[in-house]
Parts: structure tokens; sequence; C-alpha cells
């Protein structure tokens, strides 16, 4: 796994990442489950809705190709009320078990990310980068 683009603008933060192949081929097909951790790994219970306005391709990947996953958040200090902070986040691919971990301290001046409650959206999995 690896992050492709970390962008913010007006309090949004969209989160694109990567997930590359190193197996036999596979395929991929709707939406990752994304899970924000608290300081001691335990998840906080806000999910993210999911964007349905976006078509849903069967991802085909071949070893050495790569799906990408985007997520987005309001950031806390866009919130008139109920925000939180995820030390981690926890990615499963559609039809996985076991997550990646994603630790967004290191690309967000090493502290929490600050989120709005209700506010996290996540994005079909693609075969090219963006929504």
């Amino acid at each position: 796994m690896r992050v492709v683009s970390f962008e913010g603008a007006r309090g949004h933060r969209f989160w694109q990442l990567a997930f590359r192949n190193v197996g036999a081929t596979c395929s991929l097909h709707g939406f990752s489950r994304v899970v924000l951790l608290g300081p001691k790994r335990r998840p906080i219970t806000e999910g993210f809705k999911r964007e349905t306005g976006f078509p849903q391709d069967t991802v085909i990947l071949v070893r050495g190709k790569s799906a990408y996953v985007a997520f987005t958040y309001v950031d806390d200090a866009f919130c008139s009320a109920d925000g939180f902070r995820a030390y981690r986040v926890r990615i499963f691919l559609p039809g996985t078990a076991g997550g990646f971990l994603l630790n967004p301290m290191r690309r967000n001046n090493r502290s929490p990310i600050y989120v709005c409650a209700r506010s996290e959206r996540i994005y079909p999995v693609t075969s090219e980068p963006g929504p």
C-alpha cells in the first residue's frame, strides 16, 4: 500500500491509496471498508458512507498492477460539533480480511487526523487513480 495523494481544501481531506498485487491474478469489486482507530488502536464507531454516484467496475489485478481506494472526510476544524481524532486507519479491500494499516500521522504533521462525525465517505475501488 502506498499513498498516492493527500489533498485538503476548504476543510475537506481526500486520501488516495494504491494497493499493488504481489500474488496471483485476482479481482476486486465494490467498496473497501475503512475503520478509523483511536489512540490505543481501538475502532471508532463512526462509519464511512458509500459514494454510490460512481461506477462500480470489477478491477482485474494481474501481478504487479494496482487498485486504488479513495476516501474523504471533513476536518474537525470545520465542524459545528461532534468531531473526533483518529490515530490510525485500517483499510480492508473488498472481499478480504486482515486489512492494511495506515499511519496518517506520518503525512499529517505528526498529529492525529481530526474528523467531523458523519462526514466520512468511501469511493468504489478503481483501476486508475481518482474517484
